[in-house]
């Protein structure tokens, strides 16, 4: 499946969206401080929610669909397998953004039948910083074992850490436990100053232009080894599908005082195409995709 990627390089250079989150949910079984979320809803039904599947594929063009939340394995794993099988079905690509609390061999087994890429957040190398940033004992250890569990069974295991002023000495010492755990990818995120981050946004807020050094150092160390980036929080990359059908765009920006999410359209309306092409933010969606996963296009600057 991974070689799809690879084989989808030129998509990055069109205009159709190349990557789009499914809002699956709200809820989390993590507490993390620093979380921009605070729902407590699972959403409609994954049912519903398929249905925009095929508009999303065939009308405008996406290659990736990330299942994403709040954590969107607390959905009934029945319901996400299916959810996988539709989007290959479709001759998409699925991904899945989670904490990996609830994977188990068999979960992970099944998993790897649909899904190339799983991304993992991961917010310290000691078990220490990281629990106590989720609010969660024991937290850290068992999502290790699942990273360990996901490369096993041939999965791109993209590792994702906010950075805050508690955690950024870890952050080399967790690029190197990416490196050597066989991660392809180590994410740094400044704070999102939305949900539960906009409390601690003045006391934690780490820059991006802070992290940007450590990164180009990461790079130079690790090289092609392990693909390192920052999430640049430009306004609008990310494209998400809320559970209304609604597609916006997400500028991710720690000064947004809302959740500053910006409306494309409804995503089952036969003009979806034409708003798409009228959307502002697309070469920022565009530089977003490039460098998150230029891993498989062969566009990361290891110099």
């Amino acid at each position: 499946m991974i070689s799809s990627l690879y084989q989808r390089a030129d998509l990055l250079r069109s205009d159709a969206p190349f990557e789009v989150l499914f809002l699956l949910t709200t809820k989390c079984n993590l507490r993390c401080t620093f979380c921009c979320e605070q729902g407590t809803e699972l959403n409609r039904e994954i049912h519903q929610m398929s249905q925009y599947v095929r508009p999303l594929v065939n009308d405008l063009g996406v290659t990736l669909i990330d299942l994403n939340g709040g954590e969107p394995l607390l959905r009934k794993k029945a319901d996400i397998l299916n959810l996988l099988k539709i989007i290959a079905n479709q001759d998409a690509l699925a991904s899945i953004s989670t904490n990996a609390l609830i994977l188990d061999e068999q979960y992970v087994r099944e998993l790897s039948q649909y899904t190339p890429i799983v991304n993992v957040s991961l917010h310290g190398v000691n078990y220490s910083t990281h629990d106590k940033l989720v609010r969660v004992p024991g937290a850290h250890d068992k999502i290790i074992k699942n990273i360990r569990r996901l490369i096993t069974h041939d999965i791109d295991v993209h590792v994702t850490s906010i950075v805050l002023n508690e955690n950024i000495n870890e952050m080399p010492a967790l690029a190197e436990l990416c490196y050597k755990e066989g991660a392809e990818t180590f994410c740094m995120n400044v704070l999102f100053g939305r949900g539960r981050g906009k409390n601690i946004l003045h006391e934690q807020h780490q820059t991006v232009a802070t992290l940007l050094p450590l990164r180009d150092a990461l790079r130079k160390q690790y090289g092609k080894s392990l693909h390192i980036y920052v999430n640049e929080s430009n306004v609008g990359q990310c494209v998400l599908v809320r559970p209304n059908g609604l597609l916006v765009g997400a500028p991710q920006n720690p000064k947004c005082a809302n959740d500053g999410l910006i409306s494309i359209g409804d995503v089952l309306d036969k003009d979806i195409s034409e708003k798409w092409n009228s959307y502002a933010h697309k070469e920022n969606h565009r530089t977003y995709n490039r460098e998150k996963f230029a891993r498989y296009f062969g566009m990361q600057d290891a110099s």
